[in-house]
């Protein structure tokens, strides 16, 4: 199982928005596939480096417009953000159209479809450019039917106690150790930014809620035959009420064997100011919403640590193990084996 990876060289724009939360597009192409990224575009920042202002991403250089990458030959233009509303900022127009003036295809997340903007498609027609819109669904949707119970393969779900907590992130630090495994894996995308590493999975949040549970189901069947273990990107939490939703119908639709819990201890309340749960409440909380269709595993914890110093890290981990009984790490800061030997036991255990 191997990340995604092509002749792509991006420019990334994220004006005024790159940063380590707001930018997560942005900076995810930066962690998982810095060599796809050409430039960065923000003004407010020019002439620093990827790496100075988020911690990763190497030199990659952060110019203050459009025609400043150039120089940098990159063949794709990536809106690096995902606005709450998901439409394109006014004053980003006409930098989208520079880019498909100078041959650029264009790769965007949002909610609004470029492709569906008369003025954008009729620049991309002229250009002989394409328009990738990652969050457009599939035109066969269908609700869900139950083809779970006919799987041969060990599903894998993350999910967390909040929004932007690491569910993809876990999954695709574990992609190297798993790979080393005697199970053949894959990585399916629930999300825009997932869907720029791979070409399995659909993103789930810009499906007709009826349609969330089916859509999520029909990308694990087309691939169930051909791998042992299938890791299903998370989206949201059943704990964050704008974004929850989306969450039980990827959970009911998936109907994971087992899960990963993700978690930040530094973080305390979400966007509205509700305060996050505990980690017995959340596990808790899990199977109660699966309990109607079938018991699951909760393999492991895996903590974003990156707010508290290294002994402060551990203490987190410790204190998680001993409120949990399971396993628990930060599999960016520490590594994927403890969490990657749990699911390979997960896997094992049903079988």
């Amino acid at each position: 199982m191997t990340i995604k990876r092509s002749s792509v060289r991006y420019a990334i724009l994220a004006e005024g928005k790159f940063n380590p939360k707001e930018s997560k597009t942005a900076n995810a192409v930066l962690r998982f596939i810095p060599d796809s990224a050409a430039a960065l575009i923000d003004s407010t920042q020019a002439g620093k480096t990827a790496e100075e202002l988020i911690g990763y991403g190497g030199d990659t250089p952060v110019v203050s417009s459009f025609q400043e990458t150039l120089k940098y030959s990159p063949n794709a233009l990536l809106i690096g953000i995902a606005p709450i509303g998901g439409d394109l900022p006014d004053e980003w127009r006409p930098i989208v159209l520079d880019a498909i003036g100078e041959g650029l295809d264009i790769v965007s997340g949002l909610h609004a479809f470029l492709n569906d903007d008369n003025e954008f498609a009729a620049a991309a027609r002229a250009n002989k450019v394409e328009i990738i819109d990652l969050r457009k669904p599939p035109a066969d949707l269908v609700v869900s039917e139950d083809k779970w119970r006919e799987r041969s393969s060990y599903v894998l779900l993350t999910v967390g106690t909040d929004v932007a907590i690491g569910k993809m992130t876990t999954l695709i630090q574990l992609i190297g150790f798993l790979d080393k495994s005697t199970l053949n894996s894959v990585f399916i995308a629930t999300g825009q930014t997932g869907l720029l590493f791979t070409d399995k999975g659909v993103c789930v949040d810009a499906v007709v809620s009826d349609f969330i549970a089916g859509s999520i189901e029909s990308e694990i069947m087309k691939v169930d035959k051909d791998f042992d273990l299938l890791l299903i990107e998370g989206q949201g939490s059943l704990f964050h009420q704008g974004y929850s939703g989306v969450t039980l119908g990827l959970i009911h639709g998936s109907m994971p064997d087992g899960i990963i819990l993700c978690h930040e201890p530094s973080r305390k309340v979400n966007d509205y100011g509700t305060n996050l749960p505990t980690l017995t409440e959340a596990i808790e909380l899990h199977k109660a919403v699966m309990k109607p269709f079938r018991e699951i595993d909760v393999i492991g914890v895996s903590l974003d640590t990156s707010e508290l110093s290294e002994d402060e890290a551990r203490i987190a981990i410790k204190d998680a193990e001993e409120e949990t009984g399971l396993p628990v790490d930060d599999p960016v800061r520490f590594g994927p084996d403890k969490l990657g030997g749990a699911i390979l036991d997960g896997v094992r255990g049903k079988n």
